[in-house]
C-alpha cells in the first residue's frame, strides 16, 4: 500500500496525455494542510483553508496561483479560512481569523489584488462563516451562530457594500433539539434566487427541512418529504434541485418527489461538493476516494486516480477546466502527512468508462499480479493493459468466458485494462500490489 500511494503522488507531478486512463494533475508544488475553497479572481486562482505552506513557502491559510507559481497574499490570515466570494471586483474571504494582512478583520476580509481591508465591523454575530454567494449587488454569507454574542441565533447575513445586515431575522433555527442552534452550510444561486442548506428546521414561524429559498424579500419552504433536516450541500444539477445530507445521501427533486440521486453508487461517505462539468454530474466528499461522475448508463464511476487517503471539499470550473480541492493523507518515509489537495482534471472526457459493464469481472482486484477476467459469453476479443503513461504493457486474445493474465513482473500501481469485442470496448481499473 505505501509503495503505490507514493507512486501515485509522483505521477501527479507530471503533465502528460493519458490514453484510456483518467488523470488528475497537481497544480504547482504540493502543500501542507487542508483546502476549503477555490475561486477565480482577476484571472488568477485563489485557495483558502487551513494551509501552512506550498512548495516550502509559508502561505498562512490563503494563496494565489498565477499560472506558474503559488504566492502568498501579503502576510495572509491570522487563522484558517473557510470560504470565498467575489463582490464588486474584490475577493472576500471568510473564516476563523481575527486578522488579515496584519490588520484587524473579524472573520471576514477583502482583497483588492494588492492589499487587505476589513469589512465593516466583521461577523461578530457568527462563530464562523461556511459559504458565500453573490447575487446581483448582494453578497450573502451563511454560517454558525455565536452563542456568546447578543444575537445567539443569527446564521444568515448579507453585505450590500456598506453594511452587514441580517437576511430578514437572520435566524434559521433548530428547534427540534436544544443541544445546538441552527447552522447554514451551503448557499447556491439559481435563476436569481438564493438556496440555503444546513442544519435547521424553523424560520420566522415556518417549519422546514434544512432547505430554504430566499427571493430577496421572503423565505419560502422547498418541497417537503426530504429525508433529513441536516444538509451539507445544495446545487442545481441538470436544472434540478439536488441536496447532499450528512448521512451519505444525495437526493434530487424530480418535480413530484425526492428521489435517491446516487442509487447504486459504490462509494461511501458524506458529499461536500457537487457540480456539472461538460454536462456530466460530478460529486466529491469524504469518500476516502476520488470524485465520481455519472455516465449515460446511469452508473457512478470513480474519476481518475489521486494519491493517498482523499477528502474533497470543493470543486470548481475555472476557464472550462475542472478543479478539486481538499486534503489527502500520504505516506512519506513511513510517516503520514496531511497534504493540501489542489488538482486539475487533465484526463479528457469524464465518461471514459461510459461503456463500463458490470457483466465483466476482473478478480482478485487488487492482486499480486495474477488476474482473471470473467465474461458471461464466450466472445472473442482482445485484452490490452495500459500503464498510467498510456503505454501498452500487455496484450492477450480473449477466446472463452475465462481469461487469466499475469502482470506480476510489473511494478505495483494502477493499470487500465481495455476489453474490446467487435465494435464495443470496456475499461476496468486494476491494482497490482
Amino acid at each position: 500500500m505505501i509503495f503505490y500511494e507514493i507512486f501515485f503522488f509522483t505521477l501527479t507531478l507530471f503533465s502528460f496525455n493519458i490514453i484510456y486512463a483518467q488523470a488528475w494533475q497537481t497544480v504547482g508544488s504540493h502543500g501542507l494542510g487542508n483546502v476549503a475553497d477555490i475561486i477565480e479572481y482577476n484571472g488568477n486562482i485563489y485557495i483558502v483553508g487551513d494551509i501552512d505552506e506550498i512548495g516550502g513557502v509559508v502561505m498562512n491559510h490563503v494563496a494565489m496561483w498565477d499560472g506558474s507559481s503559488w504566492t502568498s497574499l501579503g502576510s495572509g490570515l491570522g487563522e484558517y479560512g473557510s470560504c470565498m466570494g467575489v463582490y464588486s471586483n474584490e475577493l472576500y474571504v471568510g473564516g476563523y481569523f481575527q486578522t488579515a494582512g496584519g490588520i484587524s478583520a473579524n472573520k471576514i476580509a477583502k482583497w483588492n489584488g494588492s492589499t487587505w481591508s476589513n469589512v465593516s465591523t466583521g461577523l461578530d454575530m457568527m462563530l464562523a462563516p461556511h459559504d458565500m454567494e453573490t447575487i446581483e449587488n448582494i453578497l450573502y454569507i451563511g454560517g454558525s451562530p455565536d452563542l456568546a454574542c447578543n444575537t445567539p441565533k443569527v446564521n444568515m447575513v448579507s453585505w450590500n457594500g456598506t453594511s452587514i445586515e441580517t437576511v430578514s431575522s437572520g435566524e434559521l433555527e433548530l428547534i427540534s433539539t436544544s443541544i445546538v442552534n441552527g447552522t447554514v452550510y451551503s448557499l447556491s444561486e439559481y435563476q436569481g434566487e438564493l438556496y440555503v442548506a444546513g442544519y435547521f428546521d424553523f424560520v420566522e414561524g415556518i417549519s422546514c427541512e434544512g432547505l430554504l429559498r430566499w427571493d430577496g424579500v421572503n423565505w419560502a419552504v422547498l418541497p417537503s418529504g426530504h429525508p433529513t433536516n441536516f444538509n451539507l450541500e445544495v446545487e442545481f444539477i441538470a436544472g434540478k434541485l439536488t441536496v447532499a445530507d450528512n448521512s451519505s445521501g444525495v437526493s434530487q427533486w424530480d418535480g413530484t418527489s425526492w428521489v435517491d440521486y446516487i442509487a447504486g453508487w459504490s462509494g461511501n461517505g458524506s458529499t461536500y461538493a457537487m457540480i456539472e462539468y461538460n454536462s456530466t454530474p460530478v460529486i466529491g466528499g469524504a469518500y476516502n476516494n476520488v470524485p465520481y461522475s455519472l455516465n449515460s448508463l446511469g452508473n457512478w464511476n470513480p474519476v481518475g486516480v489521486m494519491p493517498g487517503s482523499i477528502m474533497i471539499n470543493k470543486m470548481e470550473i475555472i476557464e472550462n477546466e475542472l478543479y478539486a480541492v481538499g486534503r489527502h493523507y500520504v505516506d512519506v518515509n513511513g510517516n503520514v502527512e496531511q497534504r493540501a489537495l489542489v488538482m486539475k482534471w487533465v484526463g479528457g472526457p469524464l465518461s471514459v468508462d461510459q461503456k463500463l459493464s458490470t457483466q465483466f469481472v476482473i478478480s482478485p482486484n487488487p492482486s499480486s499480479g495474477i488476474f482473471t477476467l470473467e465474461q458471461p459469453l464466450a466472445q472473442s476479443g482482445k485484452l490490452t493493459v495500459y500503464n498510467l503513461f498510456g503505454h501498452i504493457i500487455f496484450e492477450k486474445k480473449i477466446e472463452s468466458t475465462t481469461t487469466t493474465f499475469d502482470l506480476s513482473r510489473y511494478n505495483a500501481g494502477v493499470y487500465i485494462v481495455n476489453i474490446s469485442h467487435d465494435m464495443e470496448t470496456y475499461t476496468k481499473r486494476i491494482i497490482v500490489h
